[in-house]
């Protein structure tokens, strides 16, 4: 009898894993075609010069993702099924990706172009934040402690190793065919990769909430929200650190434009730059997973930080120095490993210390409260203009610095 439960359960379990797998490794995919940190500032760029839009495409991301989670986080407490949250948002996102990507194709009016593209990548984002929640929801119930440090390392180390082929892709495609029907082209793919992406993680089988709370109103759940901030250190400090990495982010979409402009280089260009980060992202994940399976996501926030100082410090010796342009793939490669690796870190630090009851709570609070330090990249384009490129990376290397001294703290 004990048997005849068990292998349906170990059937179940793994097949949840290798679900969530492959939608990782899909969604990691797709985003290499519409890149904040490679193709969409070179793509901006070619509307406008304005470092204000470029930093505002890089605002619209991180809010749209975490503004709504405290809302939707409110929502979902008192349901024994979240999986819904997930599925509608998410299948709604792919048909916007389809939307811009058929706009783009036809574009003739640039004005009016950048409104209704800057306006639908809004609701791309927010369908993602909307989604979160319930993702994260589902990830803590059917992938355990022991194995998450595995299941991110494999969505997003082979996710990047196909994303290492989008990026060659994405170059032959920027360098043989006339804009804008190139960026239509790569909106395209990563419209179709979201869909299947979003269908296989569909058919995840979510076990029934066992610590479903009773609903509470908004008043309610902020206000203990604020207490849990109050009280647990674990939770302060670690909001301290993504909060400076929300501020860090500000830089990202510049790097690529900085380098582009020095050297004068193609648009084509960007899929070396693309290699070359998701490089990063598929070596470093090799170390983040082994050490996030060992709990030791501190270290594994550390090592990204430093990863990220590497980035901007690189960044404007090459420049500065008028080093080949192909020295400046190094920075994306530690660009690559410090996003990821801040992504994981924090991720599994933050469930570790949500308790089952206060799930819901502590992941959309938590996501809420960072929109402030997320709405920075506009901030960075003001920086760009009244001091320099140099003066914005030379600040994120202090916030990176700041970053790994907290680490310290957290572990």
């Amino acid at each position: 009898m004990g048997a005849t439960l068990v292998a349906p359960l170990f059937y179940m379990k793994n097949k949840n894993f290798i679900l969530g797998v492959i939608n990782g490794i899909l969604f990691f995919f797709s985003a290499t075609f519409i890149s904040s940190s490679t193709v969409l500032p070179v793509f901006i760029s070619n509307f406008t010069s304005s470092s204000f839009i470029l930093g505002l495409v890089a605002a619209i991301e991180a809010t749209g993702w975490q503004l709504p989670q405290a809302f939707v986080a409110r929502y979902l407490e008192d349901k024994k099924y979240k999986k819904f949250m997930y599925v509608i948002p998410s299948y709604i996102r792919s048909g916007v990706i389809f939307l811009i990507a058929i706009l783009t194709y036809r574009a003739r009016n640039i004005s009016h172009y950048l409104v209704i593209f800057l306006l639908l990548y809004s609701v791309y984002l927010l369908g993602g934040g909307v989604a979160g929640i319930s993702f994260m929801d589902i990830v803590s119930k059917v992938i355990p402690p022991r194995r998450r440090g595995s299941f991110w390392g494999l969505r997003m180390g082979i996710g990047g190793i196909l994303a290492l082929i989008g990026g060659y892709a994405a170059k032959v495609i920027l360098g043989k065919v006339a804009f804008p029907k190139n960026y239509a082209i790569l909106f395209l793919i990563a419209s179709i990769g979201v869909f299947v992406a979003v269908s296989c993680f569909s058919a995840v089988n979510e076990p029934p909430e066992t610590n479903v709370r009773e609903s509470r109103g908004y008043k309610s759940f902020f206000k203990n929200g604020i207490e849990i901030f109050v009280k647990d250190k674990k939770f302060k400090t670690l909001f301290v650190i993504r909060a400076l990495f929300a501020l860090f982010f500000m830089s990202v979409p510049f790097y690529i434009i900085y380098i582009k402009r020095s050297f004068n280089l193609p648009d084509s260009y960007v899929g070396y730059f693309i290699i070359a980060q998701m490089t990063g992202y598929v070596l470093s994940n090799l170390v983040w997973s082994r050490l996030s399976n060992r709990n030791l996501n501190a270290v594994v926030i550390r090592l990204s930080s430093i990863s990220l100082f590497l980035t901007a410090i690189l960044t404007i010796v090459g420049v500065k120095f008028g080093i080949n342009y192909l020295f400046l793939l190094i920075p994306f490669v530690f660009l690559g490993a410090g996003i990821t690796g801040m992504n994981t870190g924090y991720l599994n630090s933050l469930l570790a210390i949500a308790p089952g009851e206060n799930r819901q709570l502590y992941l959309g609070f938590f996501n809420t409260m960072l929109v402030p330090f997320l709405i920075s990249p506009p901030l960075a384009g003001y920086i760009i203009r009244y001091i320099s490129y140099a003066g914005l990376f030379t600040l994120a290397s202090v916030i990176a610095f700041a970053i790994t001294v907290f680490s310290y703290v957290i572990e």
